[in-house]
């Protein structure tokens, strides 16, 4: 997958980006790519999520490799 992201200069208040800067097409790349796994194993989209959900006080790992 590609995606292309492109940063604007304008002089009107920033509206702000909650999640940080430049995330959201990256984001939206990710989660569209859930998808496929998720169909694959014949799960529904949101299923698959809700099984990999990171939960409070759960370290975030890398993965090996």
């Amino acid at each position: 997958m590609r995606y292309d992201a492109y940063s604007v200069y304008t002089n009107t208040v920033p509206s702000g980006a909650l999640r940080g800067y430049g995330t959201t097409k990256p984001a939206f790349a990710v989660e569209s790519a859930m998808d496929g796994p998720a169909r694959a194993l014949r799960l529904a989209p949101l299923e698959l999520r809700r099984r990999n959900i990171v939960r409070p006080g759960e370290p975030l790992r890398r993965a090996a490799g």
